[in-house]
């Protein structure tokens, strides 16, 4: 992994944590889990050179 990607996870757990967008809970015998994925992408500027490296955890909608 790259240097940099591991404290932007970090960053986006911790954003998720603060706004409260979803929480863990105890998954049921009869229930079905929907997984998770991270996305991960490096903003650079016109001339090549490093902006921002962000990540997301986005939800796989397809599962459903």
């Amino acid at each position: 992994m790259f240097e940099g990607w591991g404290k932007a996870k970090e960053d986006e757990i911790m954003f998720i944590e603060k706004n409260r967008t979803c929480e863990l809970v105890e998954k049921l015998k009869y229930q079905r889990s929907i997984g998770v994925r991270w996305v991960y992408r490096k903003k650079l500027n016109l001339n090549g050179s490093k902006i921002k490296i962000k990540t997301r955890l986005v939800v796989q909608g397809y599962f459903q």
